[in-house]
């Protein structure tokens, strides 16, 4: 259990971190350990604290792959119209403004100062923030908020009717992307600027994250002025949110900003299982971006037919790269192993996939140091996972040589970080612009949003496509994610484009689908799930697209059309 003595490790830069199952063996285990500090990440997760010193933290093969909290970054660099949104809320039948409903946001926090968060008497929309980066030694008033601040709504009015705002409820978004999201999708009408969210009635609920301790960067090699979270954190606001709109009893649609490439890509990790336990709950929904990596060229597929003995994968590193990971995925029965040949021309050799295998290979004359690990069955996906960690990599092309025996399908897949973890100039020579949706937008039951633009109805071309690596379609439809008007900092407004955007105005409509079904007691069982499949069943379909579409999954948000198929079912 969670103790007052142990919440600051949670933050603490000289304590891990590891996501750990419930289940009869862990708690057996931990049973036996005095001093113990963990914290629960839902129904089916902990986290876990230990002291750095204790132990080489991420030495090869010393913590399975998925303990280790993955790192997450932001998602992006007359809407309303283009998804039929207002037909929801301006029929007077319907009037569906978010009325009863929260929505949430797990992100970089809010400017709860701006005009877009407020009513038309000056009082603040927002019910509650949990901020995640300042501590406090008192508790919190929900068991989920384990560490950081949690500000009610009072503390925010008290602080909007102050002449020093910040002194009261000192929590701040300083870059920008959640106040936006949050505006776009639940923002107040502000007649001289010609806006309004979604949903602007909706009440608003934030969790500003922490950003990811630095050992656990460290490892991942991420830039120092890259904004980056942890799994962890994230499943702990996920959480925080679902136990806030349980206290007040309030149906929730939940927006998650951020994304990974790490991960098997086939929806099987702790954060997804989380997202999908909560999708099926009655009054929850969730909706995920699938990532702007669509045209990075940080993603390869292969194949190894049985009668070749390797392919070779060519990898371009860029000037001034620092270092980066890099993910092989195999899928059983497949055994797949590789050898790696530098920029000079010094090969290590093929490196055998055994149980754990790891290594370390210097390449003296390029200064370079790449650790190789093996997990011939990654406990998540099942599948084969081998994970590189180029250190000070040298420019030039780096091929690696993929060799597979007990070959059935030969097929693999290779990922690189999200574009913001990685030198621009980082990328594979032949990549491969399906299967880029970013984690955790291949979860089975969330709704996974790509982006077009609804000037002309084009794809964003940076949007994350699907499939899934074993093939579930993904993303399910598209939103509009290009040049979209909304709030920002300092009381402004600004135009923005990426997926996140597409996930946020997703859950707008959500939410007027949460306040027809709950809170009018229209179909008091609705769930994420649900909503998710009347807007595929609704989503306008072009003639000249093959669907299920790798870019626009069933085709565009059309919320009035969901609508009617809800209605006449």
């Amino acid at each position: 259990m969670l103790t007052q003595a142990c919440a600051s490790n949670i933050t603490s830069e000289n304590y891990a971190n590891y996501i750990l199952e419930k289940n009869i063996f862990t708690e057996s285990n931990l049973s036996n350990i005095e001093n113990l500090c963990t914290q629960s990440l839902g129904p089916s997760f902990i986290a876990l604290y230990t002291p750095l010193a204790d132990r080489e933290f991420f030495s090869a093969g010393t913590a399975p792959y998925s303990t280790i909290p993955k790192l997450f970054g932001l998602m992006d660099t007359t809407v309303i119209n283009a998804v039929n949104s207002d037909k929801l809320s301006n029929l007077s039948s319907l009037n569906l403004k978010g009325q009863g409903t929260i929505v949430g946001f797990v992100d970089t926090g809010i400017d709860y100062t701006h005009p877009a968060f407020k009513t038309s008497t000056g009082q603040t929309r927002i019910s509650c923030i949990w901020d995640q980066t300042i501590s406090n030694s008192d508790a919190n008033s929900l068991s989920s908020a384990s560490f950081g601040t949690q500000y009610s709504k009072q503390q925010i009015n008290q602080a909007l009717n102050s002449d020093t705002p910040f002194a009261i409820v000192p929590s701040i978004d300083n870059n920008g992307h959640g106040t936006f999201l949050a505006g776009v999708c639940a923002g107040s009408e502000i007649i001289d600027e010609a806006f309004s969210g979604i949903v602007p009635e909706a009440d608003i609920a934030v969790v500003k994250l922490k950003e990811a301790k630095s050992y656990l960067r460290k490892y991942y090699l991420i830039p120092e002025n890259a904004i980056c979270y942890q799994e962890d954190d994230i499943m702990s606001g996920i959480n925080f949110l679902i136990q806030y709109a349980s206290l007040v009893a309030k149906p929730i649609v939940i927006c998650i900003g951020v994304g990974s490439s790490s991960g098997s890509h086939t929806g099987n990790s702790p954060i997804n299982s989380l997202i999908n336990y909560y999708s099926l709950q009655t009054g929850c929904a969730i909706c995920t971006p699938t990532g702007n990596e669509g045209d990075s060229g940080r993603h390869f597929s292969g194949t190894i037919k049985s009668d070749s003995e390797y392919q070779d994968v060519q990898l371009r590193v860029g000037n001034n790269e620092k270092g980066f990971t890099l993910e092989l995925w195999g899928e059983a029965p497949d055994i797949f192993s590789i050898g790696i040949l530098s920029p000079s021309g010094e090969y290590s050799e093929k490196i055998p996939a055994r149980l754990g295998q790891t290594e370390t290979y210097d390449f003296l004359f390029d200064n370079t140091t790449v650790d190789i690990n093996y997990a011939l069955v990654e406990n998540y996906s099942g599948r084969e996972l081998i994970s590189m960690r180029f250190t000070t990599p040298t420019s030039g092309i780096w091929t690696i040589r993929v060799f597979a025996r007990n070959t059935l399908n030969g097929n693999f897949n290779m990922w690189l970080p999200i574009s913001s973890f990685i030198n621009e100039d980082t990328l594979f020579l032949s990549p491969e612009p399906d299967t880029t949706l970013t984690a955790p937008s291949d979860s089975i039951y969330a709704m996974s949003v790509g982006a077009y633009s609804h000037y002309n109805n084009s794809l964003y071309l940076p949007s994350g496509r699907g499939f899934t690596a074993n093939n579930s379609i993904r993303p399910d439809f598209v939103a509009p994610g290009v040049n979209i008007f909304g709030p920002t900092l300092n009381n402004t407004y600004t135009r923005r484009s990426g997926t996140s955007i597409s996930a946020a105005i997703t859950a707008g409509v959500a939410a007027q689908f949460m306040t027809w079904g709950i809170e009018l007691q229209n179909m008091p069982n609705l769930n994420g799930l649900a909503i998710k499949n009347f807007l595929i069943r609704g989503a306008k379909r072009e003639a000249d697209i093959i669907y299920p579409s790798k870019s626009f999954g069933y085709g565009l948000l059309d919320a009035f059309n969901s609508f009617n198929i809800l209605r006449n079912n």
